[in-house]
């Protein structure tokens, strides 16, 4: 749900969590984020210009359609770029997608990333087959504010979702059905899990998410801006980027047909 619409009529709610680029609030169990980076920008998302405000946590808040108030200041939303997500992938051929996954993958493995103990991202591969086994493995599963297997999931739903769309599937009742799974395990994950998980199944992710996925389905691709794309990406939030990237090129391979070590998985 847009923040627009989320926002219909006012609501009141807490700054829960403050970072680097700006913070999130906590609105009716929804996470808002507000931040001066259009990277964090997603569905629940408000970005600032030039600077955001650094309210206290707990610091009460209220929201409604001119802007964010509280006793720290107000913040004007007709000063600030509120983004309506829209599915921005050119659907061309698929060969051409899988040999940009291709090389996604190799550069994903150089990167000096740990994936974090008691994950094993052949097993991710294996369960991705079953996706209801793969939800509820990876629900949760992790440390952090967005869960690493929060951050798994949600990239390979998305990717997922995104691919079969490209095929011409109706992918409404699969996202119903992703949702109801979420809903019935409220609780098991964190708010911020919760969240990601939600916006991703809606096809509202962070906007670098989407460019990646559009950069992944060019015609005439230009290895550089892949690169680029990729690692705006793995930048996001603390660690969540690599294993969001990971479960996005997973989610868009087609696991009938190719192996995982096709894409140098071992």
């Amino acid at each position: 749900m847009p923040l627009k619409e989320f926002i219909k009529q006012k609501k009141e709610g807490i700054v829960y969590s403050v970072f680097k680029d700006g913070l999130n609030l906590l609105v009716d169990r929804r996470i808002v984020v507000v931040s001066k980076k259009m990277e964090y920008l997603s569905a629940l998302g408000v970005v600032t210009f030039p600077e955001c405000p650094f309210w206290a946590l707990g610091l009460k808040v209220t929201l409604d359609k001119t802007g964010i108030k509280s006793a720290e200041g107000f913040l004007n939303f007709s000063k600030a770029y509120i983004w309506q997500p829209e599915l921005l992938v050119p659907f061309y051929s698929y060969f051409n997608v899988i040999e940009n996954l291709k090389k996604a993958f190799y550069w994903l493995s150089l990167f000096d990333y740990k994936v974090p103990r008691g994950f094993s991202l052949k097993e991710v591969w294996r369960l991705a087959k079953s996706t209801e086994e793969l939800f509820l493995s990876l629900l949760g599963k992790g440390e952090g504010s967005t869960p690493f297997g929060d951050d798994l999931l949600g990239g390979f739903i998305y990717g997922k979702l995104i691919r079969e769309k490209f095929e011409g599937k109706d992918i409404s009742l699969a996202q119903e059905y992703f949702l109801s799974i979420l809903y019935q395990n409220e609780g098991k994950t964190t708010l911020f899990g919760e969240e990601l998980l939600r916006s991703f199944i809606l096809l509202q992710p962070p906007l670098v998410v989407k460019l990646l996925v559009k950069k992944l389905f060019e015609l005439q691709l230009d290895e550089k801006s892949l690169l680029r794309s990729l690692l705006r990406v793995i930048r996001l939030g603390h660690s969540s980027g690599w294993g969001i990237a990971f479960g996005v090129l997973c989610g868009l391979s087609n696991f009938r047909e190719r192996r995982p070590l096709v894409y140098g998985i071992s």
